[in-house]
């Protein structure tokens, strides 16, 4: 995270982190501007295994955005999904150009879709099949429509 004020990278700014915040002290003067950057490579955030239900789930962020997958986007089908933590190297990150999503940043990340019988239980363990699984900003979700959604993905 870098800090400017009024355009000027400021080693003196006194800030501090506490609780998810950033508190900035000093002597502020009308227009004046802080900008702040984040580092926005794609991040993996794992479950607390305490949460029975996030075990072994992992959620994905790009600075202070968290992502989610929708169904709209991923074959009407997120349940299934598991996402390859090992490839994020190989994730496209990519700009909605129209729609309800138009500007939003998107992510595509390698994943595996599990496909099983129809029957309710077999004994012969679920195929895994390679997609490519789509992410959008998590306060974007539920604009198109009602579907399935997920931040806590399962993860290879």
């Amino acid at each position: 995270m870098r800090l400017k004020e009024n355009d000027e990278t400021k080693a003196d700014l006194f800030y501090s982190y506490r609780d998810g915040y950033i508190y900035i002290k000093n002597k502020w003067h009308d227009n004046d501007v802080i900008e702040i950057s984040f580092n926005m490579d794609i991040r993996v955030i794992y479950a607390n295994t305490k949460v029975r239900e996030d075990i072994g789930c992992a959620a994905l962020q790009r600075g202070p955005v968290v992502y989610a997958f929708e169904g709209v986007d991923n074959d009407d089908d997120v349940q299934s999904l598991m996402i390859d933590v090992s490839r994020l190297n190989e994730a496209q990150i990519e700009t909605e150009a129209e729609g309800k999503l138009k500007g939003a940043v998107l992510l595509d990340i390698p994943a595996v879709r599990l496909e099983g019988s129809d029957a309710l239980y077999s004994e012969k363990p679920p195929r895994q099949k390679s997609v490519i699984a789509r992410a959008i900003p998590y306060y974007m979700w539920g604009n198109r429509g009602l579907n399935q959604m997920r931040v806590w993905m399962h993860t290879l």
